[in-house]
């Protein structure tokens, strides 16, 4: 599909425009790139469960909690942690403890979505999520034509800033997508969705109700 694509230059930053949106970036004259030594701490996980890593300068020492709390996917995870001349050692703490506290309660907002050989179309979407039990689902409301669909929603990864799902239809005529809610504040997300094979995508704001 072709784009019109503009780049300016303001200043060192540079705007481009496309068809679907705009990225701002700085020129590369300002930065001074440099790579540091890092530790990357993984383990496999189970879903429904958080992860906190903690570190010791010795076996038997104190141990102190490194980090934020991670969310288990049911796959492996990791973080990394800048690497030390001193010696020391990691663990992983299992909690029930959720990752995402800032994602509890119940998000809703518009959204709009595009794709191929799609016209532009308008929803709202209400997200509800009880992070101390793991449970979230989606709702999908569309006004042309009227109909609401829900989504069962599968948490694939969860940080203190983003949290992605699967969504699976188990009402309604709308397709499953995937997607992610990046924390903006304390009453905001952005929302960003896309269906299989691309088909459709799409964004948003969500407000905490």
């Amino acid at each position: 599909m072709n784009t019109t694509q503009t780049t300016h230059w303001m200043k060192r930053l540079a705007v481009t425009i496309t068809a679907r949106g705009f990225c701002i970036c700085a020129h590369s004259a300002d930065f001074e790139p440099s790579i540091a030594p890092a530790v990357h701490v993984c383990w496999p996980t189970t879903t429904n469960k958080a992860y906190q890593v903690q570190v010791s300068t010795n076996v038997a020492g104190n141990w102190t909690p490194i980090g934020q709390l991670i969310e288990g996917t049911g796959g492996r995870v990791g973080t990394f942690f800048d690497a030390t001349n001193g010696q020391r050692f990691f663990k992983i703490q299992e909690t029930t403890a959720s990752a995402i506290p800032w994602l509890h309660g119940t998000w809703q907002g518009p959204v709009c979505q595009t794709g191929p050989g799609l016209t532009l179309i308008g929803f709202t979407v209400g997200i509800f999520a009880d992070t101390t039990n793991r449970v979230f689902t989606g709702t999908y409301t569309f006004t042309n034509p009227d109909r609401t669909c829900v989504g069962n929603l599968s948490l694939l990864s969860a940080s203190e800033t983003q949290a992605q799902f699967n969504s699976a239809i188990v009402n309604g005529s709308c397709g499953n997508a995937t997607f992610l809610l990046s924390r903006l504040n304390q009453t905001n997300v952005a929302f960003q969705f896309i269906t299989p094979n691309a088909s459709a995508t799409g964004g948003g704001l969500l407000t905490k109700q």
